[in-house]
């Protein structure tokens, strides 16, 4: 085998394994796009079933934990330092999460009882 043959095979080893990453960057580029998608955060008010918009700039790819306990702090009354919402340590909660992550959700569902409603500065 020549030089010239060698050359000529790593040639299309180099186009095949190119071809093959753009359609890989190709393929990232529209599996992540879902993740720059913003979500909706609501209190659902459990006694009338009210819906309140807390939030609508928290993308999908943020949507974490923390995240969503630093913006419930933003809505705090003012000289309030914490807040308790039962809710927040149930299963269902983390499940809403993890079904906003895996994009097969939209919108963040944030049950308060009435009395957890004062805590923000929300009467009905």
């Amino acid at each position: 085998m020549d030089f010239k043959n060698i050359i000529t095979w790593m040639d299309w080893a180099t186009i095949i394994f190119s071809f093959f990453t753009m359609f890989g960057v190709f393929y990232n580029i529209y599996k992540n796009k879902k993740q720059l998608e913003k979500i909706t955060i609501y209190f659902v008010v459990e006694s009338s079933g009210k819906r309140i918009l807390i939030d609508e700039n928290l993308t999908r790819k943020d949507c974490k934990r923390s995240e969503i306990q630093g913006v419930l702090r933003t809505k705090l009354v003012k000289g309030k330092t914490y807040y308790e919402v039962d809710y927040i340590g149930e299963d269902r909660y983390f499940e809403n999460i993890y079904d906003i992550q895996t994009g097969k959700a939209d919108t963040l569902d944030i049950y308060l009882k009435d009395d957890e409603l004062e805590q923000f500065g929300i009467s009905l």
